[in-house]
């Protein structure tokens, strides 16, 4: 990004353009691939609910789309997968609407059209040299690469949590079997090697992965994790109480005032109103029905190519990303000014 910023600045300059940085900067990094098969899917079922009423049939159709999108938050392996309630309650949210659901439909598709269209233009606009036309590609199949390779390492968690929960079973660890490491599930399938109890309930506590060497270590317990860490000097982002000021890097510019959200689980989703700032550790797909409802996003996580960063761009959300803090600096309800354009937000 940095890169395409500076091409793009020298290029501007050189064709007496620099004014017009801002709006040709964001048709070149807006991601023209998005994923909207989730959101076509949900309203085509909306329709026929809208239609018929809640029927076996309807029923039936969100039954598959929980089993074609509930992996969404399996980002980590202690997820839980999305439930029906979940899809009901966003389904009902169209149905209750005055939209026309099937204009809808088109508004989504044509977006993604318009999008191909106005970078296609841009780049024609000013008359883009081979390196920086070049550059763009590149980002524009890394974001693309970047939220498919989150989709499919989220795919995977989900697909082998049942094998994981029949591996806890025949352990008799149920879920516990999450807090052992793959050699100590083949240590005990194949030469019964029992993980005791009490490592077990160390890790509940804290557990750690060291890598020093090329050789991989499990810390666990919490004394043990904190001495590690005090021993090689890893230490975790530290807020500061006094800190008045969260400073991140602009993904979409813009500048908003409203309240603070503090979103960490989807079971929070529900408190998010219109007009909200969302305030969360990273923004993964099942985040995208709140985030159209806010007037900015501020993450601790992330860069310019993580997905609340293309999806901000999207949506033309101002957005303020790897803050590293936020979730802790603000509380729920804050009344906090949101300066994308100088990458800060403070409480008002």
């Amino acid at each position: 990004m940095e890169t395409i910023s500076t091409e793009l600045k020298d290029h501007l300059i050189l064709i007496k353009k620099v004014t017009e940085f801002d709006r040709i900067y964001k048709s070149l990094t807006t991601p023209t691939i998005h994923e909207i098969d989730e959101q076509i899917d949900l309203l085509k079922v909306s329709i026929k609910l809208k239609k018929h009423g809640l029927t076996q049939k309807t029923n039936k159709l969100i039954e598959e789309i929980k089993r074609k999108y509930g992996w969404q938050p399996f980002w980590t392996i202690n997820a839980k997968p999305l439930t029906i309630d979940y899809f009901k309650n966003a389904i009902q949210i169209y149905v209750k609407s005055n939209t026309n659901l099937n204009d809808e439909i088109q508004f989504i598709k044509q977006g993604q059209r318009d999008r191909k269209s106005k970078l296609a233009k841009a780049i024609k606009e000013i008359r883009a040299p081979v390196a920086l036309k070049a550059y763009v590609e590149l980002l524009q199949g890394y974001m693309y690469l970047r939220t498919y390779r989150k989709n499919i390492i989220s795919k995977a968690h989900y697909l082998h949590l049942p094998l994981l929960l029949e591996i806890g079973e025949r352990m008799e660890m149920g879920e516990d079997v999450k807090l052992i490491s793959y050699e100590e599930m083949i240590n005990y399938l194949t030469k019964g090697d029992i993980v005791k109890q009490e490592l077990i309930e160390e890790r509940k506590q804290a557990w750690a992965v060291l890598l020093i060497g090329g050789k991989i270590s499990i810390i666990s317990g919490k004394f043990f994790v904190e001495a590690t860490a005090k021993k090689y000097k890893i230490e975790d982002v530290q807020m500061q109480v006094s800190q008045k000021v969260v400073k991140g890097r602009p993904a979409c510019l813009g500048k908003v005032t409203g309240k603070a959200k503090i979103i960490k689980k989807i079971e929070e989703f529900i408190n998010v109103n219109q007009g909200d700032i969302l305030i969360t550790p990273m923004t993964t797909p099942e985040y995208v029905p709140i985030m159209k409802k806010v007037s900015g996003i501020i993450t601790d996580e992330g860069g310019v190519t993580c997905h609340a960063a293309i999806v901000s761009r999207e949506f033309n959300i101002p957005c303020l990303v790897g803050t590293g803090n936020a979730t802790k600096i603000f509380k729920d309800n804050d009344q906090i000014q949101l300066d994308a354009n100088k990458g800060t937000a403070f409480k008002i």
